[in-house]
Parts: C-alpha cells; sequence; structure tokens
C-alpha cells in the first residue's frame, strides 16, 4: 500500500494520517520523506490519554534512574500481535536511546533482575479494547501509570483530532503530541 499512497501524495500533495505500526525502519523513512511534499502525521496510538502516558512515562523515567520498569499491555483475544505498538512506544519513552534489555515474560529460574533491563509482558483476552500499564520499582515503592482504553472509538476520535490539526499545517513530518500539545515544537 505504501508505493501507492507514496504515489498519490507526490501527485495531489494530500496530507496523510498514518496509524500503522509494524512498519521497517526503511519504510518509515520513506513515510517521513513524504513530509517534503504535504503534512504527514505518524502514531503508533492516536489516543489523547496514551499521548499524556508516554509524556509522563517519559517523565517518570527521567526522574526515577534506578527504577526497575515493567510494562504491561492488555488487548483482546482477537489481537494477533504482541506487544502492542503502544507498549512499544511506551519502551521508547522509557529507554529513547534503546540501551536497555527488554525481556519478553519471564519463566524459570531466570536469576536476579539485573540492571537496565525492561520487563514486557502481554495479556490477551475477552473483549478489552487496550489497556497499557508502565510500573516503576524502586526500594520500598512503585509507581503506577495506566491508560484504559473503554472503546476503539477514542482511536478514531484522535486520529479525526489530528486529521484537523495536519490541515493547518505546512508540508513537515509531525508526531501525533506536535499536533495536540502546545508546548511541543512545530
Amino acid at each position: 500500500a505504501l508505493p501507492h499512497i507514496e504515489a498519490y501524495v507526490r501527485r495531489t500533495h494530500a496530507a496523510v494520517v498514518s496509524g500503522t505500526t509494524g512498519l521497517s525502519d526503511e519504510e518509515l523513512t520513506r513515510l517521513s520523506a513524504l513530509g517534503a511534499v504535504a503534512p504527514v502525521v505518524h502514531a503508533a496510538n492516536y489516543s489523547l490519554g496514551v499521548a499524556v502516558l508516554r509524556r509522563l512515562t517519559q517523565e517518570a523515567a527521567s526522574a526515577l534512574p534506578g527504577f526497575d520498569v515493567e510494562i504491561v499491555e492488555t488487548h483482546h483475544n482477537k489481537k494477533v500481535d504482541a506487544p502492542s505498538g503502544t507498549a512499544k512506544l511506551l519502551v521508547r519513552a522509557v529507554d529513547p536511546n534503546g540501551q536497555d534489555e527488554v525481556v519478553y515474560g519471564r519463566e524459570g529460574l531466570v536469576g536476579a533482575r539485573p540492571a537496565r533491563q525492561i520487563g514486557m509482558h502481554s495479556l490477551r483476552g475477552g473483549t478489552v479494547a487496550g489497556t497499557h500499564e508502565v510500573h516503576f520499582f524502586g526500594t520500598d515503592e512503585e509507581l503506577v501509570l495506566t491508560h484504559r482504553a473503554s472503546s476503539r472509538t477514542i482511536f478514531a476520535s484522535g486520529a479525526l483530532m489530528a486529521a484537523r490539526a495536519l490541515l493547518k499545517k505546512p508540508a513537515g513530518f509531525y508526531s501525533f503530541e506536535q499536533l495536540v500539545f502546545k508546548d511541543e515544537e512545530n
């Protein structure tokens, strides 16, 4: 689909709202290059609450160095990928330079937890639209940041919010946060 989108945008200069997860680095580079001819926004999740969760997670990770971090994401039993794109977004919020080891679940005699490790856990069941928790464990304390989606309509609402904001922007590649938060650089 990306080649067709590229051709259409280069021909029409139409704005692009992309919410596809699982794109390769090369595909993301091609998508961002469209920002040279049209306004483009890409996000793993268009929930305003998740955008705030990402910011809070980034702030907590910065303020709590040395805390152990675990991310738990829960979705309906029909979701085919794990972990979710949003969970990966939260890992990048904790560790923007990709220096920490991400461990997917634990089983057996795994030994003591080493420093610079992020635990990732995926739960599937029922009709859960999406829940994401980021746990920060310190000595004698725990901070838990949680977002729960009760309905998938929040993602459509956020994408429409992004589309409306994008129509007022010049050509460029934007994050969802740049479009919805006033303090983000544009």
